[in-house]
């Protein structure tokens, strides 16, 4: 059996970007943050791609939990879906996501989200107690998003 190759230091580069940034010389530290950019596009990718692989369906809350940390507003039904169908912890902390970031949604993307919040359906992992908050949460969540999306208008 062949081994994987060494994987890169990831704490040594991290650390060295780090120092970059407090570098005196306005070019490395434009380099280590243009680089630090592109680790976090590369890291929310590999997070979503582990989240939807279907083999990790029930190991799935740390990666989702990881997600708070970055800018999910284009995740919106992704992170719906996880709600919807999560186990408890991938369901708080989407859930979480979609209450304390920022989303542009569509009239049309709010009215299919509030029907799938309207079908959800007690089952054994979310008895109705529990459905019932969720759907409070998830539809407290989609009325800030639709006051965002659509403010109220001032009248002179």
């Amino acid at each position: 059996m062949q081994k994987p190759p060494p994987r890169p230091d990831t704490r040594t580069t991290g650390d060295s970007l780090i120092g970059s940034l407090r570098s005196p010389l306005p070019r490395e530290r434009l380099g280590a943050a243009i680089e630090l950019r592109e680790i976090v596009e590369d890291v929310v990718s590999a997070l979503w791609h582990s989240i939807k692989k279907p083999a990790n369906v029930h190991h799935r809350g740390a990666e989702v939990r990881t997600l708070q940390l970055f800018n999910c507003s284009k995740h919106f039904r992704e992170l719906l879906k996880l709600v919807l169908h999560g186990n408890y912890e991938v369901q708080c902390h989407a859930l979480n996501i979609l209450q304390e970031q920022s989303f542009r949604v569509t009239a049309r993307q709010l009215r299919d989200a509030r029907r799938a919040v309207r079908a959800l359906r007690p089952r054994k992992s979310l008895p109705s107690k529990d459905l019932k908050l969720l759907q409070a949460e998830l539809n407290a969540a989609l009325d800030r998003m639709e006051r965002m999306e659509h403010p109220p208008t001032v009248k002179s």
